[in-house]
């Protein structure tokens, strides 16, 4: 594959990562078609796009990702931009956090991990098979233990059952593509793909 085209000018991607990002891009790409073709099948009568996913440069944090990729349209609105925490508590427990960019997260005040900080580089790798900037709920489908716990952000929940902004946004397992959905699909792939309950963040 061919990535002249595909530069971010803020931070250069090397060139052995490439190997990496395109095998797990796609695996998880081949898992999101599966789902959404058993789902809605050829149907031509469904009235918007279920699942639409983008090449694009490499991004390594949300500045990046503001500025690089495109958010089509869909389902009405322009999809929710997200942000993705992988983190551990004093327990070398690991927890996997995806929330609105808007959305003020404090490690402190995290009630479901005590003295929660952001997990390593080696053990984003290890359980996730994810490299940094690729971080993204689609590498549950790589946790085959259920060793991470997810949480998601209520907003993003409440759309999944017809309120707030209904399309989301994710890496498919890579930081230079972004998977877009509605929010219940989203949910639902999940649940059903990667066997990982949903749990929802609480922040008050």
């Amino acid at each position: 594959m061919d990535h002249a085209d595909d530069i971010n000018p803020d931070q250069e991607t090397p060139p052995e990562c490439w190997e990496f990002l395109n095998l797990h891009l796609g695996c998880c790409v081949e898992r999101l078609l599966s789902f959404f073709l058993n789902k809605y099948g050829g149907c031509a009568d469904i009235p918007n796009p279920v699942l639409e996913i983008i090449l694009h440069a490499p991004v390594y944090t949300c500045e990046q990702a503001t500025q690089l990729c495109p958010r089509p349209e869909m389902n009405g609105g322009c999809a929710q931009e997200m942000k993705n925490l992988f983190l551990k508590d004093k327990k070398k427990s690991f927890f996997l956090v995806s929330a609105a960019v808007d959305t003020e997260i404090k490690l402190k005040e995290l009630k479901f991990a005590k003295q929660a900080s952001f997990a390593s580089t080696e053990a984003l790798r290890e359980k996730l098979k994810l490299l940094p900037g690729s971080v993204t709920p689609f590498g549950l489908l790589n946790d085959e233990s259920s060793e991470v716990q997810f949480y998601l952000d209520p907003r993003v929940v409440a759309a999944s059952e017809g309120g707030g902004c209904p399309t989301v946004g994710f890496h498919p397992n890579a930081c230079h593509a972004t998977a877009y959905m509605k929010a219940s699909d989203f949910v639902e792939f999940v649940e059903k793909e990667s066997s990982h309950e949903v749990h929802i963040l609480n922040l008050d």
